[in-house]
């Protein structure tokens, strides 16, 4: 046997005899190989709590959990799956749900991503990027029903069916930013992705930016990512749809709020409260590059389209107070003032 070739026999020996059983050992340690390590480290880790029926490892980077829920105490339950598989990879660790998932809502969706931001920074867990793939399509079933008041007692939550939900998570210098891509099947635009990121650091609030790439979106569905849009979205009703960018961040200890899109199947009976016969019940409402700050309009400019009319709302108009926005009272004084305007023209002789 030649010095080469004793050199690579030893090199292989070590190899298997030395370093590779030090390393399965080490990965082992690491990563809790019963249910109960696993619920532990999940709580640890991102700050949610877990129950898993069962768990099995095919390999020394696979891990297998089944019957799997994640839950909050504020919430309640998050997500239920069947099975979910863990693949550590060097690169990139991943995480695939191979069936469909239950008990997914707007509001459980958008706090698993800030649990899971807020408690990575926290605990310096994101070494490396993770990718949670749901291999199914997911329904997402509105969850703040409470704030659509409605007179129909029978009414019942509304759901949206989103496909290939991807959620990439990747560290940054001192946080992590949580970017969701999914398609809306049925849609007229169900070949485009909607891109959702949230951005979060130990030195900066929560970072939002929303692009439909001209999808439709119910508004209820993004309404808790931004405080201020639950009680907008609750005054627009239940049926209406956004599509556009919207950017929500924190500058200087501010916030701001830029929108620039389109809402559709606005609904008039919950403005038009002092007119009997509102007529067509839906209007759309086009809203041009609007920017708040802290609430405040920096730049408005929206029009309302209700049957052939189209109407300028005015910046004034969508406050009742100096920080309460109120887009109802806003939808009501333009209708009116429309309304008032043409009955002038009509009485009012040519010259």
């Amino acid at each position: 046997m030649s010095d080469n070739q004793r050199r690579f026999f030893c090199r292989m020996m070590f190899l298997l005899v030395c370093a590779l059983p030090t390393s399965v050992v080490a990965y082992w340690i690491g990563h809790p190989q019963t249910a109960d390590g696993w619920e532990l480290a999940i709580k640890a880790q991102l700050g949610v709590t877990a129950s898993i029926d069962s768990i099995e490892t095919p390999g020394p980077n696979v891990t297998i959990l089944r019957g799997v829920e994640l839950s909050d105490p504020e919430t309640g339950t998050l997500l239920k799956t069947v099975e979910a598989r863990i693949e550590f990879g060097k690169i990139k660790n991943y995480v695939g749900i191979p069936y469909k998932v239950q008990g997914l809502t707007n509001q459980g969706l958008v706090r698993l991503v800030k649990q899971i931001n807020q408690n990575l920074i926290r605990t310096h867990g994101a070494e490396k990027p993770w990718r949670l793939e749901f291999l199914k399509d997911s329904v997402v079933q509105q969850s703040n029903l409470a704030g659509f008041a409605s007179d129909d007692p029978s009414q019942v939550p509304n759901q949206f069916t989103v496909a290939g939900l991807t959620i990439d998570i990747v560290p940054t210098i001192d946080g992590t930013t949580a970017k969701a891509y999914f398609s809306v099947p049925g849609n007229d635009y169900a070949d485009r992705q909607v891109v959702c990121e949230m951005s979060k650091s130990q030195t900066h609030s929560q970072l939002l930016q929303l692009d439909t790439n001209q999808v439709s979106l119910p508004c209820w569905l993004v309404a808790d990512s931004v405080p201020m849009m639950v009680s907008i979205t609750s005054s627009l009703g239940q049926d209406a749809h956004f599509a556009g960018k919207l950017a929500l961040k924190p500058t200087r200890g501010n916030s701001e709020l830029y929108i620039d899109g389109t809402i559709d199947f606005v609904d008039l009976k919950r403005s038009l409260r002092h007119i009997r016969e509102p007529g067509q019940q839906f209007a759309r409402i086009e809203l041009d590059e609007c920017w708040f700050v802290d609430g405040v309009p920096q730049k408005w400019d929206a029009l309302l389209q209700h049957q052939s009319s189209v109407m300028r709302i005015q910046a004034k108009d969508l406050f009742v107070s100096k920080w309460e926005v109120a887009p109802d009272h806003a939808i009501e004084n333009t209708i009116l003032q429309h309304g008032e305007r043409a009955a002038q023209l009509e009485t009012t002789p040519w010259q």
